[in-house]
């Protein structure tokens, strides 16, 4: 008796968030050895460098990663340990703490920013312009597919 796996998108896209772990892993572990940087930290640096302009809170982090509450304290309070993010009160509210990224952490993210271009130019080989923002396009509609209710 023959078995056969129709292809299935879900096991593509877990291939693929594999494949992407290993990279990152290697630079992360390359550069990041000294700060113990793990991935979520990594991006979380990244979101805060490109929303420094604008103020981010805990909340941000929760919905833009698509993580819970305690992962994201677990993680910003290892991040505020480590040097690499402040918690600031907002004047507003004092229950609201800002996110801002400190020195330290500015400095350690630049050094990944030309591995996340490498990395975002090897995804991308061999696809137009065109096909890069059909991509992007299609990942949103994923995300927003995946969002509940179900």
């Amino acid at each position: 008796m023959e078995f056969r796996v129709k292809k299935r998108l879900g096991h593509e896209f877990r291939v693929v968030h594999n494949k992407i772990n290993r990279y990152i892993s290697c630079f992360i572990s390359e550069i990041g050895k000294s700060e113990a940087l793990t991935q979520p930290q990594c991006h979380i640096l990244g979101y805060l460098m490109a929303h420094k302009d604008t103020d981010v809170f805990q909340r941000d982090i929760e919905n833009e990663f698509d993580i819970s509450r305690a992962t994201a304290t677990n993680t910003l309070q290892v991040m505020e340990r480590h040097g690499l993010i402040m918690r600031v009160g907002c004047p507003e509210d004092a229950r609201l703490k800002k996110l801002v990224i400190t020195d330290k952490g500015r400095d350690v993210f630049e050094l990944f920013v030309p591995y996340f271009k490498k990395m975002d130019n090897q995804i991308t080989k061999g696809f137009s312009k065109k096909e890069i923002e059909q991509l992007y396009d299609f990942l949103k509609r994923i995300q927003k597919n995946l969002d509940p209710p179900y």
